[in-house]
């Protein structure tokens, strides 16, 4: 269960990975920012299923509006690269209030494919900086 990872989570991957499909990483991190959104609505209390099909349709659209908005509030997303053509996108939210405690981040790359995402240049002083494991900060001018 997500709950249960009690130390900052990175997920990374390369949109043109033609072995393990992108969406399987962008689901992780929606799994892992959902207990930070509205719940949708309950189909097991009977209430839900007693309501008109128009007015179901309402409450699913409201909540996804409001799921919307909260995910803007809480995911900060930077792009990496010149804002012409970016080679990525990172992602980052805190799963606790503290500053720096449990923290998300997801690094989406454009390129990379399976095999070669590790050795693109910059990524792992990227990764290392990002977790807090190494002692220098990355390039401001890579993040946008």
């Amino acid at each position: 269960m997500p709950g249960d990872v009690q130390c900052p989570i990175l997920i990374t991957h390369a949109k043109d990975d033609g072995t393990i499909p992108p969406s399987h990483s962008n689901n992780l991190f929606l799994k892992l920012l959902d207990p930070h959104l509205p719940l949708w609505p309950s189909t097991s209390d009977g209430i839900f299923e007693a309501l008109s099909r128009a007015e179901r349709r309402a409450q699913i659209s409201r909540t996804a509006d409001e799921r919307h908005t909260m995910t803007q509030e809480i995911v900060t997303t930077s792009l990496i690269g010149p804002k012409d053509a970016p080679f990525g996108v990172v992602k980052t939210f805190n799963r606790t209030r503290e500053e720096g405690g449990q923290r998300v981040v997801f690094l989406e790359m454009e390129k990379g494919g399976h095999e070669e995402f590790l050795r693109s240049e910059g990524i792992i002083d990227f990764i290392g900086c990002t977790m807090g494991i190494q002692d220098s900060t990355v390039d401001s001018e890579l993040l946008i």
